[in-house]
Order: structure tokens, then C-alpha cells, then sequence
């Protein structure tokens, strides 16, 4: 009384979803060690300008501008 249709359905449902599991489980693994890889690295040691150096620049090129047009 079971339907072939029915039985390949869910087999092939099965095999799709467990496809899928598997793919997306190594996907969040090759994720995670390519965050450690990466984090692993001195990013932090370049000399960058702190925010004040970019205001003082803002500023002066605003009154520059300021004065230029008047």
C-alpha cells in the first residue's frame, strides 16, 4: 500500500537536507578557523592618527574654506 513516489520523495528529501547540514557545518568550521588565522596577526601596531588629528584637519580646511569664500 506505500506509494514509490512518496518513499523516493522523502529519500531524496533526506538526502537533500543532510547535504545541506553537512555543507553548512563545514562552512561555520572553515569560518571560524580562518577568523583565528586572521586574528592571529598584529593588525593593531600600525601608527594610526587618533580622532583629535582628524578634527584639528576637519577644522582647518572648514575655516580654509570658510575664508576663502568670503
Amino acid at each position: 500500500m506505500e506509494n514509490p513516489l512518496i518513499t523516493e520523495a522523502l529519500g531524496l528529501l533526506m538526502y537533500g537536507m543532510t547535504t545541506v547540514f553537512v555543507f553548512l557545518c563545514i562552512l561555520i568550521l572553515l569560518t571560524q578557523l580562518m577568523s583565528k588565522f586572521v586574528s592571529s596577526f598584529d593588525l593593531g601596531s600600525e601608527d594610526e592618527p587618533d580622532d583629535s588629528t582628524f578634527r584639528r584637519v576637519a577644522k582647518e580646511a572648514a575655516i580654509k574654506f570658510h575664508n576663502k569664500n568670503k
